[in-house]
């Protein structure tokens, strides 16, 4: 999505297909403004769920399942911020949530569980604010951070 302001509201995004081998695809790409992602489904057979990157890229994510995506549900990075309300991330192929690289953003009152790796792995300079989740049921760590043994 490339626009300044939008809002999707109530629909499912399933990314279908087959990835050659190590290729990741986004269902849901944000490298730019403030999109509101509202009451939605969002998977992928392809890749991650939603990729938030770029300085300027504010996306409001709620109330949305974001789930089963081969890569990472959520993947944060470069200066991107968005706030993730009242969302359930789970069931994915790797981490529910990645910040890395000087990814920030607002992570509340989610539902983060069932990820094969850490439901939350943060990285190389992320910084995003988490509270009020209940974070479970993970194949690997709950919260991981890159200094940590994950």
């Amino acid at each position: 999505m490339q626009t300044e302001q939008a809002t999707v509201r109530g629909i499912t995004i399933h990314q279908r297909g087959k990835a050659r081998k190590n290729e990741y695809y986004v269902a849901v790409d944000l490298p730019v403004g403030s999109l509101t992602i509202e009451d939605c489904h969002i998977r992928s057979d392809l890749g991650h769920g939603i990729r938030v990157y770029q300085l300027h890229t504010n996306p409001v994510i709620k109330q949305c399942h974001i789930h089963h995506a081969k890569g990472v549900g959520i993947i944060i990075y470069s200066e991107g911020n968005p706030v993730i309300k009242k969302c359930k991330i789970y069931n994915n192929g790797q981490n529910g949530i990645w910040v890395k690289d000087k990814g920030r953003g607002s992570i509340e009152n989610c539902a983060i569980y069932s990820n094969n790796y850490p439901n939350v792995y943060i990285a190389s300079e992320g910084n995003p604010v988490i509270k009020y989740c209940n974070i479970y049921k993970s194949a690997q760590n709950g919260v991981c951070g890159q200094r940590s043994f994950c």
